[in-house]
């Protein structure tokens, strides 16, 4: 869209450029013709004079007209131009905010779930460290919900009062 923009803006220019350059010529080439006429009617007679007159100030009004039309055709280009130009200006800001936001979003969606997800992974290798221990002991249940295990006499006791022994590995 940028490229039909700039070509768009190029050829506006191009116009305007083009009906100036127009004017001007119109309006040399009025000032050569009305040079040319009034030096044939310095040559003719008083009667053709008249006439001339008449015919050229019909001719002046109406390359006036011309030039005047000409002026506005440029001016109302100008105009369209720096409408487009302002047009354009705002639909990038506009992109440029969307594009952000959207940014933005992502940024904190992805904070938000990886947050929410490391905490699950750490909390569930916990776990699975526990279980592959309790999985490698040599426990079995006992009767009324307890839990009988072979312990290691040999190990070292653990625990803050090291009321704990290791259980011997399942074999």
């Amino acid at each position: 869209m940028t490229n039909e923009a700039k070509e768009t803006g190029n050829v506006a220019r191009e116009a305007i450029v083009t009906l100036a350059l127009l004017r001007s010529t119109m309006k040399a080439q009025a000032e050569e013709l009305q040079a040319a006429m009034r030096a044939e009617v310095r040559n003719a007679g008083e009667g053709f004079k008249q006439e001339a007159h008449a015919a050229s100030a019909t001719l002046n009004r109406k390359l006036e007209d011309m030039i005047a039309k000409a002026d506005r055709a440029v001016d109302d280009l100008a105009k369209a131009q720096s409408a487009f130009s302002a047009q354009r200006r705002r639909l990038f800001w506009g992109l440029g905010a969307v594009v952000l936001l959207c940014l933005i979003s992502l940024v904190a969606t992805y904070e938000g779930l990886y947050g929410f997800y490391q905490a699950r992974y750490d909390k569930l290798v916990q776990q699975v460290t526990y279980l592959d221990a309790v999985n490698r002991a040599d426990v079995v249940p006992c009767g009324d919900g307890r839990l009988c295990a072979r312990v290691d006499d040999k190990a070292p006791r653990v625990g803050d009062k090291k009321q704990y022994r290791p259980v011997e590995l399942r074999q």
